[in-house]
């Protein structure tokens, strides 16, 4: 799948300033090698269009208003990480199907629920210490408070997720 997002033509303007092809060139000149995709890219056609990367969408945003920056902020966040409290849910809400697929209730000895004091203390070790500090974060609690946490990018939420699954079937081997 391609990391490009799809502009409008109403984009035209913002891709034609001085600026942004000062970005787009600062973009194709950094990219690895590994990267096949160039910042823009035009495809004629039915499903045709122009693609931009992520860092053209950012600065778009920024030309079209500050509102429309946070919110392209915002939904680029959500999808790229989850926090702990995300991941915890998610995890229960996967018990908790498993119990009604099994005529079981949830929480009980078969499907128990995931604490988050206990997935806070796995962090480190799946992780290290040194990678799971990258990822500390202060997030509210119910009340607003700050508390321990994690945001984790994609990578990482999965390692954490692979851990937990890994974890529950060796449970159920035992």
């Amino acid at each position: 799948m391609s990391p490009l997002v799809r502009c409008q033509k109403t984009s035209q303007p913002f891709l034609a300033l001085d600026s942004t092809s000062g970005l787009i060139s600062a973009l194709a000149n950094s990219r690895n090698s590994e990267s096949i995709y160039p910042p823009v890219q035009t495809k004629q056609g039915r499903n045709g269009g122009t693609f931009v990367s992520k860092e053209l969408v950012y600065a778009y945003a920024t030309w079209i208003s500050p509102q429309f920056f946070l919110k392209v902020i915002r939904t680029f966040d959500a999808v790229a990480t989850m926090t702990n409290i995300e991941l915890v849910d998610f995890i229960n809400a996967h018990r908790n199907q498993q119990a009604l697929d099994a005529g079981a209730k949830f929480p009980s000895k078969e499907f128990a629920k995931l604490e988050h004091k206990n997935f806070l203390a796995k962090v480190p070790e799946v992780l290290g210490v040194e990678t799971s500090a990258k990822f500390s974060a202060n997030l509210p609690d119910s009340y607003g408070r700050p508390r321990k946490g994690y945001v984790f990018p994609k990578r990482e939420a999965c390692l954490m997720l692979t851990m937990q699954v890994f974890r529950e079937k060796s449970m159920l081997n035992n």
